[in-house]
């Protein structure tokens, strides 16, 4: 089995606000001066992935047995899409994760105005806090060039 983790108090707030409102997903833009094509990313997200499980994680079971499992859907890659960062929310920005099934993670890309690209790092603000998500971006801007990539621990 994939490493679990309980689900801690804090993640059950987003989970319920999740579910009362707006989607609780953390969106982090980052320009890039290069162009990153589909295959690119998705061989750099294909190396990330097996050293961030909760980058997998789905919720199992009930109430007090709540837990985080490292065994959901993988991340997905979107794009090439239109990406205006000045300006939203724009549909992928609309979309939830869903928590039970997943993924609860996405990378959306597309052209970025004037040259490069944009990546739009999407996570479940449950399973990711704002920390979380930024380093999960850092392994990936190291994957799409060459370099290690640190990992982080599920259970």
């Amino acid at each position: 089995m994939a490493g679990s983790r309980a689900l801690f108090g804090l993640e059950r707030v987003w989970l319920v606000a999740d579910r009362t409102g707006p989607p609780f997903v953390n969106q982090l833009v980052v320009e890039l001066d290069g162009v990153v094509a589909g295959d690119a990313l998705q061989a750099a997200v294909d190396r990330v992935l097996p050293l961030w499980p909760a980058a997998r994680a789905r919720l199992t079971g009930a109430l007090a047995w709540t837990r985080w499992t490292g065994d959901g859907a993988p991340a997905r890659v979107i794009g090439p899409v239109p990406i205006a960062v000045d300006r939203g929310p724009v549909p992928y920005e609309l979309c939830r994760r869903d928590p039970h099934s997943g993924p609860l993670v996405e990378w959306v890309f597309g052209p970025r105005a004037g040259g490069g690209s944009v990546l739009v790092l999407r996570t479940h603000h449950a399973a990711f806090d704002g920390r979380a998500a930024w380093s999960l971006a850092e392994d990936l801007g190291a994957a799409l060039r060459g370099e290690p990539v640190r990992g982080a621990r599920f259970d």
